[in-house]
């Protein structure tokens, strides 16, 4: 009798923790896809502020002889973070929730370097 209700209790609790495991599992999964999926629209919203917006600025200030100014640069880079909001948006994904401003920032910073802006 006492062990039909340990194993009475034990199965159920047993159970419980293989689902946290699982579930466990299942969210980290889910949270780095939508991580990947966000930091694939900054990366589209720093291609797209590129085409439409600097590139154009760089040429300009080539033609007169100078560099681009550091107000150009900030402005891209609020053009950048607001740009890959309303792509999240777009998607469904809300980019401020899964990433800070800073670390948005500083993402578009680091692709900024790679390219060599």
């Amino acid at each position: 009798m006492l062990d039909s209700i340990v194993i009475d209790i034990a199965i159920p609790i047993l159970g419980g923790i293989w689902a946290l495991i699982q579930g466990s599992n299942w969210w980290r999964r889910r949270v780095s896809r939508k991580t990947k999926k966000a930091l694939k629209i900054i990366r589209a919203a720093i291609g797209y502020v590129w085409k439409t917006y600097y590139r154009k600025e760089k040429k300009a200030n080539k033609k007169a002889g100078t560099s681009v100014p550091v107000s150009t640069k900030e402005h891209a880079m609020k053009l950048a973070v607001s740009q890959a909001v309303k792509l999240g948006n777009m998607v469904g994904i809300d980019i401020l929730s899964i990433f800070p401003i800073g670390i948005i920032q500083e993402t578009i910073e680091s692709q900024i370097k790679r390219r060599k802006w």
